[in-house]
C-alpha cells in the first residue's frame, strides 16, 4: 500500500497527537493545521492526496478548507457529532471518520478515502485488515500507553474547568458566551475521553452539550440541574479504569 500525504486540521492537542501517530505508524506523511487557515495555507504551497477535517475549529467549521479546495481532493469529515455521511456528502464531504478514535481501526478509516485505497480502490478482505490492525496496535502499545497517561494527567484539570464554566454560565443565564464556552469543552471531551478511554466521562460530556443545544438561548433551571447532574458522573467517571 502506497503512503499518501495526509494533511490533519484539529485543534485539540492529544487528538492530533493520537491521530498523527496512528498515521504515521502505517508510513504516510502527515502535516497538521490547527485551523481553516492554517490549513488553507498549507494547501495553497503544498500537495496533499487528502484532508482529514476538525468540523468544528477555532476559526469556523471544514466549509471553509472545502470552499478553498473546490473539490480537488477528498476532504474528510473528523467529528464527534454523528451526523448522517449522506448529508455530509451533500456539503462537499468525501465522507466521515467519528470520534473517539478507535486505535486499532482509525488509520484504515481514513485509508478508506484515500486514491487508491479502500473504497476508492477496491477492499482488502476484512480478516487481513483486522490482523494488520491489531499487529500495529500492539506495536504502538509504549506510544498509546504514554499518550494515556499524559491524557489521565490532565483530565481532572479539565473536568474542574468544565464545573467552573458550568458555575459561570449559571450565574449569568442570559451570556450566551458563557454558555457557548462550556459547550465547546463539553464537545471537546465528548470526543477526547472516547478516543483514551474514559467513555463515562465522553457520555456525560455528549450528554451536557447535546442538553446546552437542545436549549440554546432559552436555559431553565431544569437544564441546570440535568447539567449539574452530568457533571457529577463526569467527576465519577474519572475514578473508572479506562477501556482502552
Amino acid at each position: 500500500m502506497p503512503p499518501s500525504r495526509i494533511l490533519l486540521v484539529e485543534d485539540v492537542q492529544l487528538h492530533k497527537a493520537l491521530a498523527l501517530e496512528l498515521l504515521s505508524a502505517r508510513g504516510h506523511s502527515v502535516t497538521v493545521a490547527g485551523s481553516a487557515g492554517d490549513a488553507l495555507g498549507l494547501l495553497a504551497r503544498e500537495r496533499f492526496d487528502a484532508v482529514l477535517v476538525d468540523l468544528h475549529l477555532p476559526d469556523g467549521g471544514g466549509e471553509a478548507v472545502l470552499e478553498g479546495l473546490n473539490g480537488s481532493l477528498p476532504v474528510v469529515a473528523f467529528s464527534a457529532h454523528e451526523e448522517p455521511e449522506a448529508q455530509l456528502k451533500a456539503r462537499g464531504f468525501a465522507g466521515r471518520v467519528l470520534k473517539p478514535l478507535d486505535a486499532q481501526r482509525f488509520a484504515q478509516q481514513v485509508e478508506a478515502f484515500l486514491p487508491g485505497h479502500g473504497r476508492l480502490g477496491g477492499l482488502r478482505a476484512e480478516a487481513e485488515a483486522e490482523a494488520e490492525a491489531e499487529a500495529e496496535a500492539d506495536a504502538l502499545g509504549p506510544l498509546l500507553e504514554d499518550l494515556l497517561e499524559r491524557f489521565a494527567r490532565t483530565l481532572p484539570g479539565q473536568v474542574e474547568t468544565l464545573s467552573t464554566l458550568l458555575a459561570d454560565a449559571r450565574a449569568n443565564p442570559k451570556d450566551a458566551d458563557r454558555q457557548q464556552r462550556l459547550r465547546a469543552l463539553a464537545h471537546q471531551l465528548r470526543g477526547t475521553c472516547g478516543s483514551y478511554g474514559y467513555d463515562a466521562v465522553g457520555a456525560a460530556c455528549a450528554q451536557m452539550e447535546d442538553v446546552l443545544e437542545a436549549f440554546g438561548a432559552h436555559p431553565s433551571a431544569k437544564m441546570w440541574e440535568a447539567l449539574e447532574g452530568m457533571l457529577a458522573d463526569a467527576r465519577a467517571g474519572l475514578a473508572a479504569r479506562p477501556s482502552t
